[in-house]
């Protein structure tokens, strides 16, 4: 997945909470092939088409948000208590539509059911708050890389020889033992 983020997130962070952003609304990662997040002025915004989804998150000062949405049960009251709540709900919104686009079936409560996922995403994320920010926070480690020993060029060469030898002693004994057939054939003949 392409990724390009302008905001004070890291990379890495924001890879491993979007997995599970994509984990929460049911659609494979690889189905998304490029995530843009910024920074806005307004507390989040989104958008999604195809396989992108933009997120924008606002500054602290934006937070706490409420806002209603209308849903089957009435009014129903979302809070969002600070900007990594606002990421995390715009992206498993974002997340829910594209996974929506995919799928044969028309939708017509297409924003109620993308708010409702988007904020279970959120409550599930109120659960683990510690245990999921500890795993996306953490510094990626690369595997050391195993140096083997420098072999001289004398080396080298040494071992390249032995093995032509080998290859060419074969091939000596098959010419062999194919010359030996064919005399035999032009002796039968003659």
């Amino acid at each position: 997945m392409q990724l390009k983020n302008t905001t004070d997130w890291s990379d890495w962070f924001l890879r491993r909470m979007l997995s599970w952003a994509c984990k929460q609304a049911e659609l494979p990662v690889r189905q998304l092939k490029k995530a843009r997040f910024t920074k806005c002025t307004r507390s989040f915004r989104g958008r999604a088409w195809y396989s992108e989804i933009l997120v924008r998150v606002g500054p602290e000062d934006q937070y706490p948000v409420k806002f209603v949405r209308h849903s089957n049960a009435g009014r129903v009251e979302h809070d969002i208590q600070d900007p990594v709540e606002g990421l995390i709900y715009v992206a498993v919104h974002e997340c829910v539509h594209i996974w929506q686009g995919q799928k044969p079936k028309r939708w017509q409560e297409i924003e109620r059911h993308a708010d409702r996922i988007g904020m279970q995403g959120v409550l599930e994320f109120r659960a683990n708050r510690d245990s999921l920010l500890t795993k996306w926070m953490e510094t990626p480690t690369r595997a050391a890389a195993t140096t083997s020993p420098k072999v001289s060029v004398v080396a080298r060469r040494a071992a390249n020889a032995k093995a032509k030898l080998k290859i060419w002693e074969r091939k000596a004994k098959l010419s062999e033992k194919k010359v030996r057939y064919w005399r035999k054939k032009v002796q039968y003949y003659d």
